[in-house]
């Protein structure tokens, strides 16, 4: 059967199915081995597209896209030096479903994803400033032709919705980059937030159970729900902030051992109660911070 027959039986399902679910016959797949993939053009994986790249991918093109109902995997060998992708270009739009696992993924571009993103236990992922020129791509020979195609730089955040982002291996929100989530944000593996994070979404529930470490800022929006089942740890000068308003209700739970760890020098500014704030007095001599449920 040629493939424009299978794509067709599977179009009716791609246009209501977000589940990302899909049997793996209902794909063409393509691999991209060896010594990587080199992208200065426009990348996209379209539906009925399974992407797996397990050489380093230097993407230096517009934008890279995944397609409803497409796959794209950012992976290595799992043996050896670990393989490291990075995208770079104006824009990484994910309607898909983006996996990060065997490797190091850093995303320079500003990322839009309305489908789903995924780092395994073997995976790292890492969301930059997409202004930032400092960034190392690990390619110095093409990074002057990327400077050249993107002096038009805009600060534009980047948003996680749909599906959200699932981890098990190590996420970090780099410094100067903007990041806001209306998609669920769970993961198991370490988040390390040095930029901002906004994690909201009505009736939307953001859950880490892994430890995370602030060091800039983290917020909470209002009908949100936060669930924290391991060590959050605020660094001097971090916020973590409660946008809860007036007229609106949020919640963060902390559950079974779970303790927040609260540098004085950090901020905590809340229009909500927080209960039972135990004052350090110095860096030395962190803040225990235990909120069992707070509510406006």
């Amino acid at each position: 059967r040629d493939v424009l027959a299978l794509l067709d039986d599977f179009a009716p399902r791609r246009l209501y199915d977000f589940s990302f679910d899909l049997p793996d016959e209902a794909f063409t797949h393509h691999r991209v081995g060896g010594r990587g993939f080199r992208s200065h053009g426009n990348l996209t994986c379209g539906s009925g597209a399974a992407l797996t790249v397990d050489g380093a991918l230097r993407h230096y093109g517009d934008y890279l896209a995944t397609a409803n109902a497409s796959r794209l995997v950012l992976s290595g060998s799992g043996v050896g030096e670990v393989v490291r992708h990075v995208v770079f270009g104006r824009r990484f739009e994910n309607s898909g479903n983006s996996t990060f696992e065997n490797s190091n993924t850093t995303v320079r571009s500003i990322l839009q994803s309305t489908g789903k993103l995924f780092v395994s236990r073997t995976g790292v992922l890492t969301i930059t400033d997409p202004c930032d020129d400092t960034v190392d791509t690990g390619d110095d020979a093409t990074l002057g032709a990327r400077q050249l195609l993107q002096t038009d730089c805009t600060a534009d955040p980047h948003t996680i919705a749909g599906s959200g982002l699932a981890f098990e291996g190590a996420v970090t929100f780099d410094s100067g980059s903007e990041t806001l989530a209306t998609g669920p944000v769970e993961g198991s593996g370490p988040m390390s937030v040095k930029g901002k994070l906004t994690l909201s979404g009505t009736n939307v529930e953001h859950k880490l159970t892994g430890p995370t470490e602030v060091s800039g800022r983290l917020a909470v929006g209002e009908d949100t729900k936060f669930v924290l089942e391991a060590v959050l740890t605020l660094q001097p000068g971090a916020v973590f902030e409660l946008l809860f308003g007036e007229e609106t209700t949020g919640a963060v739970l902390v559950m079974g051992h779970a303790r927040k760890l609260l540098q004085t020098s950090a901020a905590v500014q809340a229009q909500a109660t927080v209960e039972s704030i135990a004052a350090g007095t110095d860096a030395s001599n962190p803040a225990i911070v235990d909120i069992s449920l707070t509510t406006v």
